[in-house]
Protein backbone atom coordinates (compact mmCIF):
# COMPACT_ATOMS: atom_id res chain seq x y z
CA UNK A 1 0.00 0.00 0.00
CA UNK A 2 1.12 3.21 -0.90
CA UNK A 3 1.65 5.79 1.57
CA UNK A 4 0.44 10.02 1.23
CA UNK A 5 3.88 11.85 2.09
CA UNK A 6 5.34 10.68 5.90
CA UNK A 7 1.76 9.87 6.76
CA UNK A 8 0.89 7.22 9.13
CA UNK A 9 -2.33 5.94 7.49
CA UNK A 10 -2.34 4.02 4.70
CA UNK A 11 -4.05 5.21 0.88
CA UNK A 12 -6.64 2.75 1.12
CA UNK A 13 -8.25 4.64 4.26
CA UNK A 14 -7.66 8.34 2.76
CA UNK A 15 -11.02 10.48 3.06
CA UNK A 16 -11.69 14.26 2.47
CA UNK A 17 -10.65 14.71 6.36
CA UNK A 18 -7.46 12.66 6.22
CA UNK A 19 -6.38 14.36 2.95
CA UNK A 20 -7.08 17.91 4.84
CA UNK A 21 -4.69 16.63 7.72
CA UNK A 22 -1.74 15.61 5.36
CA UNK A 23 -2.62 18.99 3.15
CA UNK A 24 -2.75 21.27 6.22
CA UNK A 25 0.54 19.39 7.53
CA UNK A 26 2.67 20.47 4.27
CA UNK A 27 1.51 24.12 4.80
CA UNK A 28 -1.73 24.19 2.52
CA UNK A 29 -5.19 25.76 3.69
CA UNK A 30 -8.33 25.20 2.15
CA UNK A 31 -10.35 27.36 1.09
CA UNK A 32 -13.81 27.13 -0.89
CA UNK A 33 -13.65 23.98 -2.18
CA UNK A 34 -9.95 24.73 -3.55
CA UNK A 35 -6.77 24.02 -1.92
CA UNK A 36 -4.01 26.77 -1.91
CA UNK A 37 -0.91 26.37 -1.43
CA UNK A 38 1.11 28.46 0.67
CA UNK A 39 4.41 28.16 -0.47
CA UNK A 40 6.56 30.04 -2.76
CA UNK A 41 6.61 29.43 -6.31
CA UNK A 42 9.24 26.95 -7.75
CA UNK A 43 10.66 29.52 -10.42
CA UNK A 44 11.53 33.14 -10.20
CA UNK A 45 11.35 35.29 -13.33
CA UNK A 46 14.72 37.19 -13.05
CA UNK A 47 14.45 41.12 -13.18
CA UNK A 48 14.16 41.86 -17.09
CA UNK A 49 17.14 44.82 -18.36
CA UNK A 50 15.51 48.30 -19.70
CA UNK A 51 15.98 47.32 -23.08
CA UNK A 52 14.00 44.21 -22.49
CA UNK A 53 11.57 45.68 -20.60
CA UNK A 54 11.08 48.44 -23.68
CA UNK A 55 10.47 45.71 -26.09
CA UNK A 56 7.95 43.49 -23.57
CA UNK A 57 6.02 46.60 -23.29
CA UNK A 58 5.89 47.14 -26.41
CA UNK A 59 5.34 43.57 -27.31
CA UNK A 60 2.34 43.57 -24.62
CA UNK A 61 0.63 47.35 -26.20
CA UNK A 62 0.58 45.33 -29.74
CA UNK A 63 -1.16 42.53 -28.19
CA UNK A 64 -3.51 44.61 -26.43
CA UNK A 65 -4.18 46.40 -29.85
CA UNK A 66 -4.42 43.46 -32.03
CA UNK A 67 -7.09 41.50 -29.12
CA UNK A 68 -9.27 44.74 -29.94
CA UNK A 69 -8.96 44.55 -33.50
CA UNK A 70 -9.64 40.37 -33.17
CA UNK A 71 -12.87 40.97 -31.22
CA UNK A 72 -14.38 43.67 -33.45
CA UNK A 73 -14.05 41.27 -36.55
CA UNK A 74 -15.17 38.58 -34.92
CA UNK A 75 -18.51 40.74 -33.80
CA UNK A 76 -19.00 41.89 -37.50
CA UNK A 77 -18.26 37.94 -39.02
CA UNK A 78 -21.14 36.91 -36.41
CA UNK A 79 -23.37 40.02 -37.43
CA UNK A 80 -22.66 38.42 -41.07
CA UNK A 81 -23.35 35.22 -40.49
CA UNK A 82 -26.23 36.01 -38.46
CA UNK A 83 -28.06 37.75 -41.09
CA UNK A 84 -26.92 34.96 -43.94
CA UNK A 85 -28.73 32.31 -41.29
CA UNK A 86 -31.65 34.30 -40.98
CA UNK A 87 -31.81 34.67 -45.03
CA UNK A 88 -30.96 30.76 -45.56
CA UNK A 89 -34.34 30.33 -43.22
CA UNK A 90 -36.38 33.14 -44.92
CA UNK A 91 -35.39 31.23 -48.26
CA UNK A 92 -36.04 27.90 -46.81
CA UNK A 93 -39.60 28.75 -45.83
CA UNK A 94 -40.47 30.23 -49.01
CA UNK A 95 -39.35 27.06 -50.51
CA UNK A 96 -41.67 24.94 -49.16
CA UNK A 97 -44.67 27.79 -49.31
CA UNK A 98 -44.27 27.41 -52.69
CA UNK A 99 -43.54 23.50 -53.03
CA UNK A 100 -46.73 23.13 -50.80
CA UNK A 101 -48.83 25.54 -53.13
CA UNK A 102 -47.56 23.12 -56.25
CA UNK A 103 -47.56 20.00 -54.92
CA UNK A 104 -51.27 20.87 -53.18
CA UNK A 105 -50.87 19.76 -50.04
CA UNK A 106 -48.54 19.76 -46.93
CA UNK A 107 -44.71 18.55 -47.76
CA UNK A 108 -42.32 16.94 -45.50
CA UNK A 109 -40.10 17.73 -43.76
CA UNK A 110 -41.27 21.35 -43.15
CA UNK A 111 -38.86 24.04 -41.67
CA UNK A 112 -38.97 24.09 -37.75
CA UNK A 113 -40.87 27.20 -36.21
CA UNK A 114 -37.58 28.25 -35.18
CA UNK A 115 -36.93 28.68 -39.15
CA UNK A 116 -39.73 30.58 -39.31
CA UNK A 117 -39.45 33.14 -36.80
CA UNK A 118 -36.05 33.71 -37.20
CA UNK A 119 -36.82 34.33 -41.07
CA UNK A 120 -39.18 36.66 -40.56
Amino acid sequence: MHKLRNDPAPASGFTASSARYVLAKEGCQFRRNSWTASIAPKYHHPPISGGDHKALTKEIAKARVMTGIFAERSADKRREGEALIREADNLACQSWNERMWSDGGPIDPSPTVDQAINGG
